[in-house]
């Protein structure tokens, strides 16, 4: 059953990420949508189709997300990306939602393969990812690492606050960014306020971690649970 729900979930569009997990969750995934009736309409149509194989259902929606470069590969300071920022929608042509969706699952593809595939003249091309990076639309490329084959082990850490202010809040997230094994910082609204990825070499550095936050950050964080992501079936970032 697992397999099936992995497989309708890879041929929807607004999907962009599927994960297997050991923890709290069995399956994670991320939907991208313009609005609630769309989401809606894929969620209707996933609990139609599996809903009696699912024991336990839980929906955060992204307020704010952060995507870092490596640090513990790179070893140096780290870069960062906004991924959503809850500002105002911007819109873009037909071929600049085609192009950002071209590069998503590889941002390496050539300009004449991207003209080919697209049927658009590499000049086009060329002057439509400018203008995109120039907005910050495209904020960065960030490599795609198979975590399982540099020994990492990958993380999702969902955090509950309590009485945190914008100040301690904004010094956790220049924590993460300053540590060299978070990867993503995001803000949610669900049934927790906080879900962060971070990339470790083992248990033992992991919880490390952990205790490292709840030293510094006791008087904030209420509650903190984790999943180990085991796989990942599908990633895009545009």
């Amino acid at each position: 059953v697992r397999q099936e729900v992995v497989d309708f979930l890879k041929k929807e569009k607004a999907v962009k990420w599927i994960a297997d997990c050991e923890g709290t969750f069995d399956l994670m995934f991320s939907v991208r949508c313009k609005t609630i009736s769309e989401f809606e309409n894929l969620k209707s149509n996933l609990f139609y189709k599996f809903d009696k194989y699912l024991n336990k259902k839980t929906i955060a929606v992204v307020s704010e997300a952060v995507t870092y470069t490596r640090g513990y590969i790179l070893n140096k300071e780290k870069d960062e990306f906004n991924l959503y920022s809850g500002s105002e929608e911007i819109q873009l042509s037909e071929d600049e939602h085609k192009i950002l969706d071209a590069i998503g699952s590889n941002c390496r593809k050539t300009i004449p393969n991207l003209s080919k595939s697209l049927n658009l003249t590499p000049r086009v091309i060329r002057y439509a990812i400018k203008q995109l990076e120039k907005k910050e639309i495209i904020s960065g490329y960030k490599l795609a690492v198979d975590y399982q084959k540099i020994n990492y082990l990958f993380f999702k850490l969902f955090i509950n606050l309590q009485s945190a202010s914008k100040t301690r809040i904004n010094s956790f997230k220049q924590y993460c960014k300053q540590h060299p094994n978070f990867t993503y910082w995001v803000k949610v609204i669900g049934s927790w306020d906080m879900e962060h990825e971070l990339e470790v070499k083992n248990m033992k550095e992991f919880y490390a971690i952990l205790k490292d936050i709840r030293n510094n950050f006791s008087d904030i964080i209420q509650t903190m649970d984790s999943v180990m992501i085991t796989h990942e079936h599908k990633l895009i970032h545009a």
